[in-house]
């Protein structure tokens, strides 16, 4: 099942990304991408807990500080994450933000709370390789057609980001169930990103003939996410 889920996980963000970069191809501005991709994420999460209302206990302070973290987390991420793509592509978009583990480790690793084994060593040597062949030694190949210095900024800051998400997300989900941690991680994130969008084009999505894509991308995100956060579970 873990492995099944990871494949999933891979093809719903491989996809959305792929719908990203069509958006912004067209036009779109990545922070207008990512607010809608958050928007429509949070309304499905909400969706289902006003559904499960009765059934679901409510979260208390520290499952909504932690959540507000993740929140945070990933506003930069999904923002840092199509900015890569504009600047570069999907393939090193992807790549770079899933550098994420090696700085979940460290940080576990200066916090005590990890042990440093050859086999982490060995994991994060072959994640740093391979994004320094697909980044560096393979120059003028076709994933690193157009890629430039704030492209790749832009996918480590979007693993960063991921990686703050990762810790508010796992605490939080300690004490409530990922699906309510996710949505107030998601009310966060529109909160954060709202006073940063251009107004003129948000206000024009809902009318444009790229409103199915826009749908799309968001209920195929917000899957992406919860896919991934229940692979540890497996």
């Amino acid at each position: 099942m873990g492995v099944a889920l990871v494949i999933l996980a891979a093809f719903l963000w491989g996809v959305s990304g792929g719908i990203a970069a069509m958006l912004l191809e067209r036009g779109w501005d990545p922070m207008v991408v990512s607010f809608y991709r958050g928007a429509i994420g949070f309304l499905c999460f909400a969706a289902w807990w006003l559904v499960r209302f009765k059934a679901v206990p409510r979260p208390d302070r520290r499952t909504v500080l932690w959540a507000a973290l993740a929140g945070l987390g990933v506003a930069g991420n999904f923002t840092f994450y199509f900015v890569s793509i504009s600047h570069s592509n999907v393939a090193v978009a992807v790549t770079l933000m899933y550098t994420a583990p090696i700085y979940v480790y460290l940080i576990s690793l200066a916090t005590g709370s990890v042990r440093l084994t050859p086999g982490f060593v060995i994991a994060i040597a072959a994640v740093l390789l391979g994004v320094s062949l697909l980044t560096k030694l393979i120059g003028g190949g076709s994933l690193l057609s157009g890629l430039s210095l704030g492209g790749a900024a832009a996918g480590i800051a979007a693993g960063i980001s991921y990686a703050v998400f990762l810790f508010g997300f796992r605490n939080a989900a300690r004490h409530a169930s990922p699906v309510v941690a996710l949505g107030i991680a998601f009310l966060v994130f529109l909160l954060a990103t709202a006073p940063l969008v251009e107004q003129g084009q948000a206000m024009a999505v809902p009318l444009s003939g790229d409103i199915h894509l826009f749908v799309l991308l968001g209920v195929l995100g917000a899957n992406a996410g919860l896919v991934t956060e229940i692979i540890p579970v497996s």
